[in-house]
């Protein structure tokens, strides 16, 4: 650590904005992670056939720890909607009460009557995304063009 008496105020400064970046990158890794292991218990969730419960059936063992300090979060930012289950698990739920299959906009629609909760700007696109990105589990219909669920 630097001697701090004999810092100018531009140079203490300097100091203090890059452990403030240093910080930042390291929330934002920190805060990636948590979401990879939340979709990670969701998928082992859906596996199992069961919500809230971890490997072997214990309940919250892989849940997101609670950090030591509160940070404080730039006033630029716009927080992530939080929900119970991932996307995935959303339609996942409302298509195998639809299973002659919905469309795009069906979907969206179904999942946002549902309960999910989102800030995208874009959020028919991310749908999309979730159906593309999990072509094992969601297929296209091209004649009706709606999606259903298995192969």
């Amino acid at each position: 650590m630097a001697d701090i008496n004999g810092l100018s105020i531009a140079e203490l400064e300097k100091l203090i904005n890059s452990r403030k970046s240093v910080l930042t990158g390291l929330y934002s890794r920190r805060d990636h992670l948590a979401r990879q292991m939340d979709a990670i218990n969701a998928e082992i969730a859906a596996a199992e056939g069961s919500a809230g419960t971890g490997s072997r059936g214990r309940p919250g063992q892989f849940s997101r720890p609670v950090s030591a300090a509160p940070r404080k979060a730039p006033s630029a930012a716009v927080t992530r909607a939080q929900n119970e289950k991932s996307l995935k698990a959303y339609v996942i739920d409302v298509l195998t009460a639809n299973r002659r299959g919905l469309t795009l906009n069906e979907i969206q629609e179904a999942v946002l009557k549902v309960g999910y909760i989102t800030n995208s700007a874009n959020f028919k696109n991310t749908l999309y995304q979730c159906l593309y990105h999990n072509e094992d589990l969601f297929v296209l219909d091209k004649q009706t063009k709606c999606y259903k669920l298995g192969k």
